[in-house]
C-alpha cells in the first residue's frame, strides 16, 4: 500500500528549521526544502540559487523549480498524498533558455516534531555530460578512422580480447552475420582459424606475438581460399604504457584467379583516391546483405555544382584540385563509420553505417553549412535510409540520385529525402514473396547469357548466366532484387531446382 503524507499545517519548529538550514548550507550542492502541504519552497541554499540563476527561491511553487513532465507528475502525486522517492537524471531549463543536465533526487523528510517536508537535491552533470559526448564523439571518430583505412584492422587488449575491428577485416575473413552480431571473441577467433591453411603454425605464431608485448612483427598467412595475407602487429600505447595490440592485414595476391571482388579493390579514383562507382555499388550490396538481421544504414548522393566548381573559363586543373578538397570536406562532415566513393564527375556517394534518417540529415546539413559559411561550391544532397530506400544496391542508388535531382531544383544548397515509404517497401516485399512461390510453375523465370571477354585478346573466355523473373505487377526483375527475399523465406531450393 502506498504511504500517505501527514499534512503540514504549520511551519516547522524553529529549532528543527534552523538545523535544516544549517544542513542545506553544508551539503555542497544545490538543495531546497518543499512544504508538503502547499508545495512551496520553504528554504534553499546558495548553490541552488547559483544553479537556477535566480534569487529569492523561497515561496516559489515546487513545479516551477524543475519544470519537466516527470517532476510535475511527482508533485501532482504529492498533492494526492502519495509518498515516493524520485531519483533520476533530468534536464533543467534556465530562465535564459539555456539547459543543464542534472541528477535530481526528491525524498520525504520528517522532522523531530512530526512535521513533513520534501528535500530536493540537485547535482550539476553538465561537465559529465560533456565528457560523455566527447567520449562518444571520439569513439565514433575512431570507428570512422578504422573504416576509412585501406587495410583490415583488428584491435585487441594485451590478453587478446577483441576491442574493435573494421568491415574490411570481416570481409577478409568471411565472418558470417551470426558471428558478427554475437559479440563472442571465441567465435570470431575460431572462424578466423577455420580460414587458415596451417592452423598449428598460426596458433604458435600468435602466442609468440602476445608473449612479446613490445615487439613488432610481420607475418604471411595462407588462407584456404588461396589468398596470402600479410599481417602487421604493433603494440598499442596509451599514457606511456602498452594497452593492447593493433593488427593490420593486407592481401598480397588480390588478383589471383577466383579471388572475390572487394569494394576497396574494384578501382580507385585517381583524383580523390576514393573508391569508384563500382566499389560503392559493391559496398551497398554488402550492406544490404549484412543489414537484413540488424540495424539499417543511410545512403547519401552528393553533387557539387559543376559551373561553380570549374568556373566560366573551364579551368580543369583548378577544378580538379578543388574537387579533391571537396572530397575531404564530404568525409569530414560524417560523424559515424562510413564508406565514401566518387561516383563520377562532381558526384559522391556515402554509405553511413547504423544511421537513422535524422543522422543522415545532420550529416547533409553539416556539409551544406561548410559550403555556405565559406562561400564554397553549391551542393545538392539526396538521402535514403534502408530498408525503405530499396531492395538492391542498384535500386538504392537510383532512388537517392533521384532525390538528389529534386534537391537541385532549389536555388541554393539543399537536401531531399527519398519518399518511398516503409509501407510501400513492405508491400513490394510481400508481392515478391507471393510471386516467387508460383513463378516457376507459371514459367516466369528465364536465364540471360552474357559473354565475358579477355581485354588483351578480345576473345570470349567465359559465359555468365543471370536469372531473371518477369512478374505481372513488378515487371522484369534481376536476381539481386528477389534473392534476398528468397533466402529469408526459404524459397531458394525451388529456384535451384528450376535452374
Amino acid at each position: 500500500m502506498t504511504p500517505t503524507l501527514p499534512r503540514l499545517t504549520r511551519a516547522p519548529a524553529s529549532e528543527s528549521f534552523a538545523g535544516l538550514l544549517s544542513a542545506l548550507a553544508a551539503l555542497g550542492h544545490a538543495a531546497w526544502v518543499v512544504d508538503a502541504a502547499h508545495g512551496h519552497v520553504l528554504a534553499a541554499n546558495l548553490e541552488a540559487e547559483n544553479l537556477l540563476e535566480r534569487k529569492d527561491l523561497e515561496g516559489l511553487d515546487a513545479d516551477d523549480m524543475i519544470a519537466n513532465l516527470e517532476d510535475m507528475a511527482y508533485w501532482d502525486g504529492v498533492r494526492c498524498g502519495i509518498v515516493t522517492i524520485l531519483e533520476s537524471d533530468a534536464e533543467l531549463t534556465l530562465r535564459s533558455g539555456a539547459t543543464r543536465a542534472v541528477a535530481r533526487r526528491i525524498a520525504p523528510l520528517w522532522l523531530a516534531d512530526g512535521s513533513a517536508l520534501f528535500l530536493v537535491t540537485v547535482r550539476d552533470r553538465s561537465r559529465e555530460q560533456r565528457v560523455e559526448v566527447e567520449r562518444e564523439t571520439a569513439l565514433a571518430e575512431l570507428r570512422a578512422t578504422l573504416e576509412a583505412t585501406a587495410d583490415a584492422i583488428l584491435v585487441t587488449d594485451l590478453a587478446g580480447r577483441i576491442r574493435a575491428f573494421n568491415r574490411r577485416f570481416a570481409r577478409m575473413w568471411s565472418l558470417p552475420d551470426a558471428v558478427l552480431h554475437a559479440g563472442d571473441d571465441r567465435a570470431v577467433n575460431d572462424w578466423v582459424r577455420m580460414n587458415v591453411m596451417d592452423v598449428d603454425a598460426y596458433d604458435r605464431r600468435l602466442e609468440e606475438v602476445f608473449a612479446h608485448t613490445l615487439s613488432e612483427s610481420v607475418d604471411a598467412i595462407a588462407q584456404v581460399n588461396g589468398a596470402v595475407i600479410e599481417r602487421h602487429a604493433q603494440p598499442q600505447w596509451s599514457q606511456g604504457r602498452p594497452i593492447g595490440r593493433v593488427f593490420s592485414f593486407r592481401e598480397r595476391n588480390p588478383n589471383r584467379t577466383g579471388a572475390p571482388r572487394d569494394p576497396g579493390n574494384l578501382g580507385v579514383d585517381q583524383l580523390t583516391n576514393l573508391p569508384n562507382r563500382s566499389g560503392f555499388v559493391e559496398a551497398l550490396e554488402q550492406a544490404v546483405h549484412s543489414s537484413r538481421e540488424s540495424a539499417g544504414f543511410a545512403v547519401l548522393c552528393i553533387e557539387f555544382n559543376r559551373d561553380a566548381l570549374f568556373g566560366e573559363g573551364g579551368d580543369s586543373a583548378a577544378g580538379a584540385r578543388r574537387l579533391s578538397e571537396l572530397a575531404g570536406q564530404v568525409r569530414g562532415a560524417m560523424r559515424q563509420p562510413h564508406f565514401c566513393a566518387r561516383l563520377g564527375g562532381s558526384r559522391f556517394g556515402v554509405l553511413i553505417d547504423y544511421a537513422s534518417e535524422a543522422a543522415a540529415e545532420a550529416a547533409a546539413r553539416r556539409l551544406i553549412d561548410v559550403q555556405e559559411r565559406s562561400g564554397g561550391v553549391p551542393v545538392a544532397v539526396g538521402i535514403g535510409c534502408w530498408p525503405g530506400v530499396g531492395l538492391s544496391a542498384d535500386e538504392i542508388l537510383r532512388h537517392v540520385e533521384i532525390a538528389m535531382h529534386r534537391a537541385q531544383h532549389s536555388t541554393r544548397s539543399s537536401f531531399a529525402l527519398h519518399k518511398f515509404g516503409f509501407d510501400s517497401w513492405r508491400r513490394r516485399r510481400d508481392r515478391i514473396e507471393a510471386g516467387l512461390q508460383h513463378a516457376a510453375g507459371e514459367g516466369r523465370f528465364r536465364l540471360a547469357a552474357q559473354p565475358r571477354f579477355d581485354t588483351k585478346t578480345g576473345l570470349a573466355v567465359a559465359l555468365e548466366v543471370h536469372l531473371r523473373w518477369r512478374d505481372r505487377e513488378l515487371g522484369e526483375l534481376p536476381a539481386s532484387q528477389f534473392m534476398g527475399v528468397a533466402e529469408e523465406r526459404g524459397l531458394v531450393g525451388g529456384l535451384d531446382d528450376w535452374v
